[in-house]
């Protein structure tokens, strides 16, 4: 089809279905494969970790002393974005204090464009 057309006030539009890519088909997957090997990497076999992102997750009762290392990273004028997403990750792990995460995801994201950053980011406003 024509990749640009006309609607009913004879404004030019483009026609988004001129770029839609194909569905995959089952034999572009390779279905057959991922699902003989699914239920290996279910048993635990294929050594996936159950949840391996971030690596690090450290505990609320660990705010402390992350709190401390960001502080003294700032003060050596460092961008400190390490510092800031382990502090973030540990506030989701406290409850009363989770909401304070995100500030610090978007910090990094947008100040440094740190990619784990904005997707962690992402996931709190999931």
């Amino acid at each position: 089809g024509r990749s640009i057309v006309k609607n009913e006030d004879e404004n030019i539009v483009l026609d988004w279905r001129a770029f839609a890519a194909e569905p995959p088909t089952e034999e572009s997957m390779n279905i057959k494969n991922l699902r003989e090997r699914w239920p290996r990497d279910d048993a635990g076999l294929a050594s996936i970790p159950r949840r391996s992102w971030p690596e690090r997750q450290p505990s609320a009762l660990e705010i402390p002393q992350l709190k401390e290392s960001l502080e003294k990273c700032m003060k050596e004028k460092k961008s400190c974005i390490q510092e800031r997403f382990v502090l973030a990750t540990a506030l989701l792990d406290d409850p009363l204090r989770s909401f304070e995460a995100p500030q610090l995801y978007e910090y990094n994201a947008i100040k440094f464009g740190d990619a784990d950053s904005a997707c962690a980011f992402g996931q709190c406003l999931q």
